[in-house]
């Protein structure tokens, strides 16, 4: 039951960081002053992929429960509710 809540507490902060309209100011503030972290093409900074914010965002939810042998699951899991969103 932990890592199922792990999964979804992941996938719902990096959902909210990523697509939140409340910390919509907040990522753009973070793109002026990142400019580095613009990658591909076209360029997309990482705060709008949700790729790497959930792989962030999972490894800090699986360093706070201090359970890092599930971090392939944790992140598997939020990576997978995240390309099942229409």
């Amino acid at each position: 039951m932990k890592i199922l809540a792990q999964v979804f507490g992941a996938y719902i902060i990096t959902a909210v960081i990523v697509n939140g309209n409340i910390f919509y100011r907040v990522r753009e503030w973070i793109k002026t002053k990142t400019p580095w972290l613009f990658k591909g093409n076209p360029p997309r900074h990482l705060l709008e992929c949700r790729m790497c914010t959930g792989f962030w965002v999972s490894l800090a939810a699986v360093v706070v429960c201090q359970n890092w042998l599930m971090f392939p699951l944790v992140y598997g899991g939020s990576y997978f509710l995240a390309t099942q969103e229409r």
